[in-house]
């Protein structure tokens, strides 16, 4: 039985379903050409591959980074993506667990500047999916996830 979320993750899980349709297949090429990419493995399965390296110093525990992301389904559809319109980039605290665990371990080691394609296992995303009941899931359990990611800024947290 699959497991279903809170009320506030059922909230964004809905966002993201009506959002989803909006943020057509991604076109081919959108993400660089896998095959072409230089890919590295870390111990926890998340696999990662830069595209542009970046400057400055890498981000910190508890420092804020900004970033743009394009998420993508393991079918190439995109299913979220800071830069459609009406969003902007995504600004968190880096080691608090606000995101997805393969996307803070693959940030961890990028440099302002830098643009990365992240290959994030189940395990380091929504192992159990982003499921609605009764309206199926946006993301299926045990599903792989791709991202583009832009580490736009590093500081440090004013707290």
């Amino acid at each position: 039985r699959r497991a279903f979320l809170s009320a506030a993750a059922l909230a964004a899980a809905a966002f993201a379903a009506a959002l989803a349709p909006a943020l057509a297949a991604a076109p081919a090429g959108a993400i660089a050409d896998f095959a072409k990419l230089n890919f590295k493995a870390t111990e926890s399965g998340l696999e990662y591959a830069d595209i542009k390296l970046g400057k400055g110093a890498m981000p910190q525990a508890g420092d804020l980074v900004i970033i743009n992301y394009v998420a993508y389904l393991a079918n190439g559809i995109a299913f979220d993506n800071t830069k459609s319109p009406g969003r902007k980039p995504l600004a968190f605290q880096l080691g608090k667990k606000q995101q997805i665990a393969g996307l803070e371990e693959g940030i961890a080691t990028m440099r302002p500047g830098g643009k990365r394609v992240m290959v994030i296992p189940s395990a380091l995303a929504y192992p159990r999916g982003v499921c609605l009941e009764g309206k199926g899931c946006l993301v299926q359990p045990g599903e792989t996830l791709n991202y583009e990611v832009e580490l736009l800024r590093v500081s440090v947290t004013p707290l």
